[in-house]
C-alpha cells in the first residue's frame, strides 16, 4: 500500500509541475500575443513586459520562503497555498476581463477600467508566481524523500514534466488559435484543468498517507507493548527467583547448629544446582 501511494503522491507533484508550465507558458502567449492582453488592456510593450516578469521574481522569493519553513508547516499546507495561488489568479483575470468589458466604457471611462484592470492582473501575476514557486519548494523534498534510494531517478523523471508541460501548453494554446482569439480566458481553463488533478490526486494521496502511517504506528505499539509484556514477566521470574534462593538460604541457616561451617553451606549451594544462563537467568531446582 505504502508503494503505491508513494507513486500517487509523485504524480500528483508531477502534474503539479506540468500546472507550473502551463500557467508559464500561457501567461507567455497572453502578454505578447497583440490580439490577446494589449488588445483587451490597451497595453503597450512595456506594460506587457512589466506583467510578465511579475509572474517570474515572486517564483524565486516563494522558492526561498517556502524551503526554509516547508518542514515546519508541512507539505499539505504548501499544495493547498500553491492552489489557492492559482485559483486567485484565475478570478483576477476573470475580474480584469469583466472590468473592461462593462457596457457602456467608452473614453477616459475605458482607459481608467484599463488601468483598473491592470492592477488585477499585476496583482493576479504576482500570486501566481508565488503560487509557482511553492509547487518548486515542495514537491523536491517529497519526492527526495518519499524515493531517497532512487533520488536521481525519481527527480529527473519529475522534471520532465516542466519542458513536457511546456510543451504541451504551448501546443494547446496553438490548435486553440480561434478560440483563443475570441475569448483568451480559455487559457485560465486550461491551468484550471491541471490544477485541480493535482489538487484532488495530493489531497487523496495525503490523506491515505495518514492512514497509512496511523497503521505503522499502531502496529508497532502493539509490538512494542509484547516486547515490554515480555521483558516484565522475565524480571519477574527473576526477582522471584532470587527471592527463592535468600528464602531457601534463610531456611538453612535457621535449621542448621550454630556453627554452620562454610564447607557445609558450600554443599547446601551445590545440591540447590544454580545455572547461570547467557542470560544470567537463574534456575533452582528444589533437590535438598
Amino acid at each position: 500500500m505504502k508503494d503505491r501511494n508513494d507513486k500517487l503522491v509523485f504524480w500528483g507533484c508531477f502534474v503539479a509541475l506540468i500546472t507550473t508550465a502551463f500557467a508559464f507558458i500561457t501567461r507567455a502567449f497572453m502578454v505578447n500575443d497583440p490580439g490577446l492582453w494589449p488588445k483587451t488592456f490597451g497595453l503597450d510593450t512595456v506594460q506587457g513586459q512589466e506583467l510578465f516578469n511579475a509572474g517570474i521574481w515572486p517564483f524565486a522569493i516563494s522558492i526561498i520562503l517556502f524551503s526554509l519553513i516547508i518542514d515546519k508547516i508541512g507539505y499539505r499546507v504548501a499544495m493547498l497555498f500553491s492552489f489557492v495561488c492559482y485559483a486567485l489568479y484565475a478570478l483576477l483575470a476573470f475580474k480584469a476581463y469583466g472590468t473592461v468589458n462593462a457596457e457602456g466604457l467608452e473614453g477616459e471611462a475605458l482607459k481608467d477600467a484599463q488601468k483598473q484592470a491592470y492592477q488585477f492582473l499585476y496583482w493576479g501575476s504576482i500570486i501566481l508566481g508565488l503560487g509557482n514557486g511553492t509547487v518548486e519548494a515542495y514537491i523536491n523534498p517529497v519526492v527526495a524523500t518519499m524515493f531517497n534510494r532512487e533520488k536521481t531517478k525519481w527527480l529527473n523523471i519529475l522534471h520532465a514534466g516542466w519542458p513536457g508541460g511546456l510543451v504541451l501548453g504551448g501546443l494547446i494554446t496553438i490548435m486553440l488559435g480561434a478560440k483563443v482569439a475570441e475569448d483568451w480566458r480559455v487559457l485560465i481553463v486550461i491551468i484550471a484543468i491541471p490544477a485541480i488533478i493535482f489538487l484532488v490526486s495530493s489531497v487523496f494521496a495525503l490523506a491515505l498517507s495518514g492512514y497509512v502511517w496511523r497503521s505503522d504506528t499502531d502496529g508497532d505499539r502493539l509490538r512494542f507493548e509484547g516486547f515490554a509484556d515480555d521483558a516484565a514477566a522475565r524480571l519477574q521470574n527473576r526477582l522471584s527467583l532470587h527471592i527463592s534462593l535468600l528464602q531457601a538460604s534463610r531456611a538453612y541457616l535457621r535449621t542448621s547448629d550454630p556453627g554452620t561451617e562454610r564447607a557445609g553451606f558450600a554443599d547446601f549451594i551445590d545440591h540447590l544446582d544454580i545455572v547461570l544462563q547467557p542470560t544470567v537467568t537463574v534456575r533452582i531446582e528444589a533437590d535438598l
